[in-house]
């Protein structure tokens, strides 16, 4: 069975039906860079993808970036959600991060992305993995952004 492609609005609610009649999906996942996807559809689905702002693919979100429509064929491309961050300065004191991986990632996340002026509304962090490694580093301006 084909695998759905899903559109989501900009609060990233489901926006309209599933689609299942795609000619292609392609997406690269990168380790130092952007995500990124393009995707062939037919012209029928224009008007939801226009209203859309993204894109879920097999457990993957991307942002709509462009959409080109040639004859019957509907070609949308963008990157993945790390796009949303391109520009977003997370300022931090120095500080030094000891104790437990997991704890000291989660507290880091919990202070920086998830409370105060910056924070993402719709980030959640899972429950705890109960991860023993232990850390002594520091973290600041340049290694923690």
């Amino acid at each position: 069975m084909e695998k759905e492609i899903r559109l989501l609005d900009a609060n990233l609610e489901v926006y309209g039906d599933p689609i299942d009649s795609y000619t292609s999906f392609v997406y690269t996942e990168k380790w130092s860079d952007h995500d990124t996807f393009s995707a062939t559809l037919p012209d029928e689905y224009f008007k939801d993808v226009k209203a859309s702002k993204y894109i879920y693919f097999d457990g993957k979100t991307f942002k709509i970036e462009s959409i080109k429509s040639v004859g019957n064929k509907l070609t949308i491309g963008g990157r993945g959600l790390s796009a949303l961050f391109d520009g977003v300065a997370i300022y931090v004191k120095s500080q030094r991060v000891q104790g437990k991986l997991e704890t000291e990632i989660r507290d880091l996340v919990t202070e920086y992305a998830m409370s105060g002026a910056q924070a993402i509304n719709k980030l959640v962090l899972g429950s705890l993995v109960g991860y023993a490694t232990a850390i002594d580093a520091f973290a600041g301006k340049q290694s923690l952004a």
